[in-house]
């Protein structure tokens, strides 16, 4: 005879005082969790040992961390972290020793950053950065660090490498977002009007004093990412959603189109591989990697790729509205390294999506057309 169980609630409660909510929680131990969010009131319970113990939000969000003991219910810890405008702790990870790291937004310039770290300043002005900031309970900030340029950048994903790096996603509104030489995508994507934001990935060191990798991830419209999940050191997935038709899908996608109403979600994997001590970023198959030069271009650029074996290619182009402007057989291509290059003479200034195809898998570069 089987067993019958009732569903039931286990444990409930509501947190934080007038406006708040909690946007993500860790299980610590069976009996406690951290939980972090944001909070419009200058009321929340904090500790006398509280990093932050005064609201600074002044009508505006300031991000919180709580320390929850579960039996008997007893809030451990409480803290604010911000000031006069809007911060938010997005994700958070528990780290060894007692640690966690912060991955959010902030627009206060006085943030608590370290020094000697990869970026001491907020650069926008009224416009957020993204933070990394590692910190011990209850009042100890150990390595902290902005995250992007002027425009507007939110960390809202983010984790440690089993090396001790840190990998973060999230969006931009920044055309001059940190993007690396070996960026999968080193140019801003939307080309629409209105607010819209390109995704981006970066990997800081593990003492957050340099930036390993970076790069734009995406298509033309609205974006957003809400995980990232590290597998190991040479993949990381990631999923959100997406408005834009060009967001880059593989071959053997569950569906290769969006739907044009509203967002659609994405999972995406990336993989990074390692070569001399220097970090190669590649979708995968990891040995197809087109790339265009120079990038803006004026008319002319030369598309470069490499392909691990023999096969069939096909290059196609379309303009920003997905029309195909371009359509080129180039034929049996042996492995190794090839070059095509791409005139565009006859198109209007703009974005266009040139994408090598072959039976097997498909990769899609963004290319700029500046007169």
């Amino acid at each position: 005879m089987m067993d019958v169980y009732t569903p039931e609630i286990l444990f409930s409660t509501f947190f934080g005082e007038a406006s708040s909510n909690g946007t993500m929680l860790r299980l610590e131990r069976d009996n406690l969790l951290w939980l972090a969010g944001l909070v419009y009131s200058d009321s929340l319970s904090v500790k006398e040992n509280a990093f932050q113990r005064e609201y600074g939000g002044e009508g505006s969000a300031d991000a919180f961390l709580a320390h929850i003991q579960l039996v008997p219910p007893t809030n451990l810890y409480s803290t604010y972290f911000g000031g006069e405008w809007q911060d938010e702790v997005y994700s958070f990870e528990l780290l060894d020793g007692g640690r966690l790291a912060l991955y959010g937004s902030t627009r206060l310039e006085t943030w608590p950053v370290t020094p000697g770290v990869y970026d001491s300043v907020l650069e926008g002005v009224q416009q957020a950065d993204g933070f990394i900031t590692i910190f011990a309970p209850p009042d100890t900030i150990v390595l902290s660090t902005f995250v992007g340029r002027e425009f507007h950048d939110e960390i809202t994903a983010g984790a440690r490498s089993s090396d001790g790096s840190f990998v973060v996603a999230g969006t931009t509104k920044d055309e001059a977002f940190p993007t690396t030489h070996d960026a999968i995508d080193s140019i801003f994507g939307p080309n629409i009007e209105g607010e819209t934001t390109d995704l981006f990935m970066a990997r800081l060191s593990s003492n957050l004093t340099s930036l390993e990798y970076g790069t734009y991830l995406g298509g033309e419209d609205h974006e957003f990412i809400n995980n990232l999940w590290i597998q190991n050191e040479t993949t990381i997935w990631i999923a959100g959603g997406t408005q834009s038709n060009s967001f880059p899908v593989t071959p053997d996608a569950l569906r290769p189109q969006i739907n044009w109403w509203d967002f659609d979600g994405f999972i995406s994997c990336i993989g990074l591989t390692t070569r001399i001590g220097e970090r190669i970023p590649i979708i995968v198959p990891s040995n197809f990697s087109p790339f265009a030069f120079p990038n803006p271009f004026n008319p002319t650029t030369t598309l470069s790729f490499t392909l691990p074996q023999l096969t069939n290619v096909t290059l196609k182009i379309h303009d920003i509205l997905g029309r195909e402007v371009e359509r080129v057989e180039l034929g049996r291509k042996t492995a190794g390294a090839h070059e095509f290059k791409v005139d565009g003479d006859e198109w209007a200034s703009g974005l266009y999506f040139a994408t090598l195809e072959t039976p097997v898998f498909a990769r899609t570069q963004k290319l700029l057309l500046l007169r």
